[in-house]
């Protein structure tokens, strides 16, 4: 997919996407949006641990990993995922299939690994262990803003502030998903927020605020 972006995350997120999108299964993949929150919270914080809960066909570690790689930086990526189907997906859609850390359910990780960011991209997951694998500042992101996962979640984290974060863009022609439906976005969760975290969480609430003004606006 051809097009001249300055935004170099944003370009990536939209090549990875497209690419994708023409692979079986990809009717479950991450959005191009969400795809772009996680690289440009990859940049942010510089993340060098990350941990994701339902790999699914590779579409979120493969975009994390060509980045680093397109970078040459550094990156540690374990993620889970059970379903037969996914892991045989993995293998051949994902260029970095060799640097996936791959365990069948979370409960299996080494506690001992601590992550600098933990993507939550599948559902019915016990999370419990989530505690025992976070850094101080480990950074949360739940794929599609599942309210029942971020209900576990702050139960474990009491202190912890949360941002949904969305696009204005409708998806894509060649997106699996409806048309006229909204980019799907993410949840940002702080489990112990510091003050560069709780000043990055205002912003973005103002801006998804704006966005969402925006979005009536639209569809008036």
């Amino acid at each position: 997919m051809e097009e001249h972006i300055k935004d170099e995350e944003l370009k990536i997120a939209k090549d990875k996407f497209y690419e994708f999108c023409q692979f079986e299964g990809c009717d479950h993949i991450s959005g191009e949006y969400a795809l772009y929150i996680l690289l440009k919270l990859c940049k942010r914080y510089k993340v060098e641990s990350v941990l994701e809960i339902g790999l699914g066909i590779g579409c979120i570690a493969d975009t994390l990993l060509f980045y680093y790689d397109k970078k040459n930086m550094p990156i540690k990526y374990v993620g889970t995922e059970h379903n037969t189907f996914c892991l045989e997906a993995l293998k051949t859609n994902t260029k970095f299939y060799k640097d996936i850390e791959i365990f069948d359910k979370v409960t299996s990780i080494n506690v001992e690994q601590k992550f600098d960011l933990i993507i939550i991209d599948g559902g019915g997951t016990d999370l419990e262990i989530i505690k025992s694998v976070v850094k101080k500042n480990t950074i949360l992101f739940v794929e599609g803003c599942r309210e029942s996962q971020f209900i576990e979640i702050k139960k474990l984290f009491p202190k912890a502030v949360a941002v949904d974060v969305i696009s204005n863009e409708k998806n894509r022609d060649y997106s699996p998903f409806i048309k006229s439906h909204w980019m799907g976005g993410g949840r940002i969760i702080f489990a112990n927020p510091s003050l560069k975290n709780y000043l990055h969480y205002l912003i973005e609430k103002l801006n998804t605020k704006i966005k969402y003004y925006k979005r009536r606006r639209l569809d008036v």
